[in-house]
């Protein structure tokens, strides 16, 4: 199955197990994006699927960019970004145009804390 899905930036440092998550976060951010986020807000942490798996991820909103490029791994090669409103993002969740579940769940957790 080779197809490419929306989805917020996410991801791990293998080589870095115990880097600080902000700091992965931050990292992906730039890696995938091109952006650098002036200030990171810790939204919570969840589990993927806390009944099948203990793989548990840190969700934070990032704000006040600058741009620098992007710095992909070989497996995010083509990896396209873009810029929506969140009107735009709010109907292509509703849509099914976006099914990553980290994506839509990190959303929910932050709309739910009046972060968005």
């Amino acid at each position: 199955m080779k197809q490419r899905y929306w989805e917020i930036p996410q991801g791990s440092w293998e080589t870095e197990p115990d880097a600080d998550p902000a700091i992965v976060a931050a990292g992906e951010l730039r890696e995938e994006t091109g952006l650098i986020a002036e200030t990171l807000t810790y939204i919570g942490h969840m589990f993927q699927a806390y009944g099948h798996s203990n793989q548990g991820f840190h969700v934070y909103m990032a704000s006040g960019f600058t741009t620098d490029q992007q710095a992909l791994d070989s497996e995010e090669e083509g990896l396209i970004t873009k810029r929506i409103s969140l009107d735009e993002f709010e109907r292509m969740m509703i849509e099914g145009v976006i099914k990553d579940g980290i994506t839509i769940s990190s959303y929910g957790l932050a709309r739910l804390k009046g972060l968005v």
